[in-house]
């Protein structure tokens, strides 16, 4: 019978959206994310979740193998925590992080399913996100992901930027995980551009790396820009592939 109860959510929150106008904390919606066998698929969490458990949010669609050795897994980037799947028992650990907006996990499925699809369902209500940030004593390299329900353009992000060093081209730059995308920072008269010069903005359920070049290490506050009111979102739902 469970196996039947998140596809019943999903047409009801579609309706109900369809039906009448919301306000946006009020949207529920989901995103369809394909996890095939055998790979790692990085995703984040776009959605302001009220069942705070990775059963809650990622659901029973996984499995481990009969002996318990070989298990669907989830890593966060950003913690270190990691959760296996053990079919019938569910995922052993039910830390927080693996839930938290902007963090990145990296997903592996393990053994062949029907459907390698799951789905993020929640709240359209975007939360403030802090996260520490790599310097480069630190390597530079950090993870991370928004809350939201619509793409944004990273010079809306409030990232502590460094101008670029020409010189030895030295540059702060994002690695967008799930296609390879790179944009890197031009300084702020020229901002933030991709190297196949098409748009690059920072995508609900996607994960994302920060490089920087700032010699120490910083704080992410999102939202932080003044201005802004991050927490007026459109009510569409937004699907990835």
């Amino acid at each position: 019978m469970k196996k039947f109860i998140l596809p019943l959510l999903l047409i009801l929150s579609i309706s109900l959206l369809i039906a009448a106008e919301s306000e946006a904390s009020d949207v529920v919606g989901y995103f369809k994310v394909d996890a095939p066998v055998g790979a790692w698929t990085p995703v984040s969490v776009p959605f302001e979740i009220t069942d705070g458990t990775p059963l809650g949010v990622f659901g029973e669609n996984w499995a481990s193998d009969e002996n318990f050795e070989v298990t669907d897994l989830i890593i966060n980037a950003y913690s270190a925590a990691f959760t296996n799947y053990y079919t019938g028992y569910y995922w052993d650990n039910e830390d927080p992080t693996f839930v938290q907006p902007g963090h990145v996990l990296f997903i592996n499925r393990t053994q062949p399913a029907a459907d390698t699809n799951f789905y993020l369902l929640g709240k359209v209500n975007p939360q403030p996100i802090s996260l520490d940030m790599a310097g480069l004593g630190a390597g530079g390299w950090s993870p991370f992901a928004i809350n939201s329900a619509s793409p944004i353009d990273p010079a809306d992000l409030g990232f502590a930027t460094t101008e670029p060093d020409w010189d030895n081209y030295y540059l702060d730059m994002i690695v967008c995980q799930n296609d390879a995308r790179v944009a890197e920072y031009w300084g702020a008269e020229y901002g933030w551009n991709a190297l196949d010069g098409l748009e690059f903005l920072i995508e609900p359920s996607k994960a994302y790396y920060y490089y920087s070049n700032n010699p120490t290490n910083w704080t992410w506050d999102y939202p932080s820009v003044p201005g802004r009111n991050d927490l007026n979102f459109d009510t569409k739902i937004r699907r990835t592939k």
